[in-house]
């Protein structure tokens, strides 16, 4: 996998789960004795991806810490903003100018989604977004897309509105993403630029010549940046440690 850069998003302030995490970024919180990060460095290394990038920020310096303790120093490198930045500022610092499609994560997600398959489901699009059919009712303030029957993303709302039926489904975005080569060089320098509330809207509402298309993930998701995440991730690793 030398011809992709994979991105971890891990600069939040976790003010959600402040009580959990106290002073450490949220990816730095353990399950079953150990913390999610190295979870999910096992997972992608496991892929062989071989441009890994931590993007991190408050308490960045702890991840950096970390890293260097860990047996993942010498695949893993992490940049660390002096600002917040928002997910595409992020994504657009840590790229540094590489030339290399991009897959990036949202550091606070647990999932098992295959990334290798993910990848090549890509070859024809600019940029894709992982996304799953959820009941709206259990999701009220996520934001939901519109998709077409071959996936195109038409729209965004940014937060759902309550639904008076229950079997209401939609389509949430899990955190991961394709973003082509190239597509990057749009965002703003230096500048606080969300991939969600202000990429992916303008590319919509402008309908800009970038193909922008859905994968439909079934598996696993867990949010574990809420407290109900979180306790939903402590279920989910306990009865992984039991298997």
């Amino acid at each position: 996998m030398n011809n992709i850069q994979l991105i971890i998003l891990c600069g939040g302030f976790g003010t959600r789960i402040k009580s959990i995490s106290r002073e450490k970024p949220k990816i730095l919180c353990e399950f079953e004795g150990k913390s999610y990060l190295e979870y999910l460095l096992e997972k992608v290394t496991a892929y062989n991806f071989t441009d890994i990038i931590l993007s991190a920020g408050y308490k960045g310096e702890l991840l950096s810490e970390w890293l260097e303790k860990s047996k993942f120093s010498n695949k893993v490198k992490i940049v660390i903003e002096e600002i917040p930045l928002g997910t595409g500022g992020a994504v657009k610092f840590a790229s540094k100018n590489i030339n290399k499609d991009k897959i990036i994560i949202n550091g606070d997600t647990v999932f098992e989604l295959d990334l290798v398959k993910f990848y090549h489901s890509c070859e024809m699009t600019d940029i894709k977004v992982v996304m799953k059919k959820v009941k709206r009712a259990n999701y009220p303030e996520s934001g939901f897309f519109t998709l077409d029957l071959n996936n195109k993303i038409l729209s965004f709302n940014e937060k759902s509105k309550k639904s008076s039926v229950d079997n209401d489904y939609g389509h949430i975005n899990t955190g991961i993403y394709f973003i082509r080569r190239g597509i990057i060089d749009l965002f703003p320098n230096k500048t606080p630029y969300s991939l969600e509330y202000d990429f992916f809207p303008t590319i919509i509402r402008k309908k800009a010549q970038i193909n922008f298309d859905a994968y439909i993930y079934k598996g696993l998701l867990i949010d574990f940046g809420t407290l109900k995440g979180y306790q939903s991730a402590i279920n989910y690793f306990q009865s992984k440690s039991f298997n």
